[in-house]
């Protein structure tokens, strides 16, 4: 329900003030034009978020493997520091679409009947 809730507003939020288009976070880009306390406060929040959400990933990884070698923590973050310095956008617009497409592809295969 919240997150319902959420996706609701952030609908009205962008048919209320449509983000130019081709932007690859219209989030930020209807921030930006709102002055630069909000867009701080707005990219403070959003970089939050991406390192929760990396942290809680690395964390998830390391159980689900049961990684215990000292490496386990940090060769993921080594191959990420490449991924960060093409920015945010570039990842949205790029990776983010194989992302889906390979999560997609391996839903369709263990969806598919298996014939006997």
């Amino acid at each position: 329900l919240t997150l319902a809730c959420l996706s609701a507003m952030g609908v009205f939020l962008l048919l209320r003030h449509p983000p130019g288009a081709g932007e690859a976070l219209p989030f930020l880009a209807v921030v930006r034009r709102l002055g630069p306390p909000w867009s701080i406060a707005y990219q403070a929040v959003l970089l939050a978020a991406l390192v929760t959400t990396a942290l809680s990933s690395q964390v998830a990884l390391q159980q689900r493997l049961r990684l215990s070698s000292p490496l386990a923590a940090p060769l993921p973050l080594l191959v990420a520091v490449p991924l960060a310095f093409l920015g945010l956008p570039w990842i949205v617009r790029r990776l983010y679409p194989l992302a889906g497409a390979a999560s997609l592809a391996i839903l369709v295969f263990l969806l598919w009947p298996k014939r006997s």
